[in-house]
């Protein structure tokens, strides 16, 4: 069996602790199915007030090329938008495509941590479908997809902020081994007595 590097076998570790798919079933599972935005002042000097219901679909993940980070990810976005400007309400449909990506950085003692960047407006890309000539009107005049986007991107970056985002993103891999010892997923051990020497067959002969 060929040996590795210390280099080499840290750099496979490392892509064991947090592979692609399991950190986009992460992403996923923290979306939800919906999310609610609002509601927030739109349009000319704030003049409408939106509210955005957000349905988030597969979360892809694929290794990214660029040298300072490893992998990227990309998160379709269903938006419905519902916009009343004088007591009169209009409905938008947005399709988003939100991009970002994440590299692992070491930390001590022994943590993985996965480190993602900001989500910034050029990262959004939206396609907007607003429903009869008052909606497209006020989408014109007061940039709605833009103002919407703008939240998309606060909602997005105070996701990856929080709490609980922060702490599925710090793995100790010094805990995992521990727990990995202590039930035997390491060496299986018989019996009550882990400190038990093990018994060997002897084979020769």
């Amino acid at each position: 069996m060929a040996q590795l590097s210390h280099a080499d076998f840290a750099r496979q570790v490392l892509a064991a602790a947090a592979p692609p798919d399991r950190v986009a079933a992460v992403i996923a599972q923290v979306l939800g199915d919906k999310f609610e935005i609002g509601p927030i002042h739109v349009g000319p000097a704030g003049i409408a007030t939106a509210t955005v219901v957000g349905t988030a679909g597969f979360v892809d993940a694929t290794t990214c090329l660029d040298d300072e980070w490893d992998v990227n990810v990309s998160v379709p976005v269903s938006l419905s938008v519902w916009v009343h400007l004088a007591g009169k309400p209009a409905r938008y449909r947005i399709a988003l495509r939100v991009r970002t990506r994440f590299r692992l950085i070491l930390e001590e003692p022994c943590t993985v941590v996965v480190d993602f960047e900001d989500v910034r407006r050029e990262h959004i890309d939206a396609t907007v479908n607003p429903h009869g000539m008052p909606s497209r009107l006020l989408g014109w005049v007061g940039k709605i997809n833009t103002q919407v986007g703008d939240q998309v991107v606060a909602y997005f970056n105070h996701l990856i902020a929080s709490p609980e985002v922060f702490e599925l993103c710090h793995i100790d891999v010094q805990e995992l081994l521990k727990r990995a010892w202590a039930s035997g997923l390491v060496i299986p051990v018989t019996g009550d007595d882990p400190y038990r020497p093990l018994e060997f067959t002897d084979r020769a002969g």
